[in-house]
């Protein structure tokens, strides 16, 4: 069964209660918010997923932020994916990582840019590298995939995104 929840907090206690689990073939890996809701686990994406669609009931905009790459070795360069919004209070975030300070920003920010720059802190924090970009992602711009309760494949999501991203300018 797919939570109701009445609030940011509700969603983010879902969303990081949800099991990181990294795929090791990205090109099996199907997906979409509710199947991963279902599923209880996923990566990153998955997890930004999910909170865009339990945010949407609440009057939020499905929206994503993107920064990278995190992580680069000889085969693979990744960056990280979560959920953000925007109240009265400022921009906040919600999201799934096996590392704890990359999950959700709880703590409002004043500005996009100002939580773009937290995630920066936090991953070189952990460990992995500093951010060389931050980008946008609106999900209203892929209407042609049905991120909310379709399967795909998360290769040809991760495509769709980077094709409507926006790099923000810190």
């Amino acid at each position: 069964m797919i939570p109701t929840p009445a609030s940011p907090e509700e969603v983010r206690s879902i969303v990081e209660g949800l099991r990181y689990c990294w795929p090791l073939i990205y090109r099996n890996h199907i997906g979409s918010a509710v199947n991963t809701l279902k599923r209880g686990k996923g990566i990153c994406l998955d997890g930004a997923l999910a909170a865009a669609y339990l945010m949407e009931p609440l009057g939020f905009e499905p929206r994503l932020l993107d920064f990278g790459p995190v992580i680069v070795t000889d085969r693979i360069s990744l960056s990280h994916v979560v959920y953000y919004f925007e109240d009265p209070e400022g921009f906040s975030s919600i999201g799934l990582s096996k590392y704890e300070p990359l999950r959700s920003i709880r703590e409002r920010k004043d500005n996009l840019g100002d939580l773009a720059r937290e995630y920066g802190r936090r991953s070189v924090e952990v460990g992995l590298l500093e951010p060389k970009w931050f980008k946008t992602i609106d999900l209203n711009k892929i209407s042609d995939i049905n991120w909310r309760d379709g399967r795909f494949n998360i290769l040809r999501v991760l495509q769709r995104l980077d094709e409507v991203a926006e790099e923000i300018k810190l």
